[in-house]
């Protein structure tokens, strides 16, 4: 019944702390915080939208044959737009939708950025590109610009970024900031994305 992942925006998702706060009585404090996240995110949104130009990155990854796809009405395509950041998305569709490699590269070949979800504690970008040949030709790639969702994961495998990070979309974002332009955070280190060595 906790359908959080259903929203179609970080915030949205980050709401339900409402939800959680009022089964254990702790409303006025869900609401204090959910504001405050509320507040730090919409100012992160403002500082992405200095750019006057949406940045194009390469998102997700091959899956046993397909790229998925977010679709327009999604979370993660709300996150990237507010992060000023531009990738393909299904129009009309709330979940994603498998598209074939060849597509993902014929339109992102070139994209300085790679946003990659991972699974396993420790890789480094040998490791990555080896998991596919065909990796190798993207640029991102080639200029090791490969950032994983794997920055805190605990000795069993778990990652925060799936824990505590719907409850800290600010956060999400100030990262996604910071690594598709540093210069609008420069004192900001990512807490969920690291840049694979």
């Amino acid at each position: 019944f906790f359908n959080n992942w259903k929203e179609q925006s970080l915030l949205g998702r980050a709401e339900w702390m409402k939800f959680v706060g009022m089964l254990f009585g702790r409303n006025v404090r869900a609401e204090e915080t959910f504001q405050r996240i509320e507040r730090e995110y919409l100012e992160a949104k403002k500082i992405a939208a200095q750019e006057p130009d949406f940045l194009p990155v390469l998102y997700g990854q091959d899956y046993k044959g397909s790229w998925y796809v977010p679709g327009e009405y999604s979370y993660v395509t709300s996150m990237l737009t507010d992060a000023h950041i531009k990738y393909d998305f299904i129009p009309g569709q709330v979940t994603n939708k498998p598209m074939s490699f060849e597509y993902v590269f014929s339109r992102h070949r070139h994209a300085p950025v790679w946003l990659s979800m991972m699974v396993g504690k420790d890789i480094t970008l040998k490791d990555f590109l080896s998991m596919n040949e065909r990796y190798q030709h993207f640029d991102a790639a080639k200029a090791g610009n490969v950032w994983i969702d794997r920055k805190r994961v605990n000795e069993y495998g778990g990652n925060d970024y799936w824990e505590s990070g719907p409850y800290n979309p600010h956060l999400i974002l100030k990262d996604l900031i910071k690594i598709t332009r540093p210069h609008l955070l420069p004192d900001y280190e990512t807490t969920y994305w690291v840049k694979l060595q």
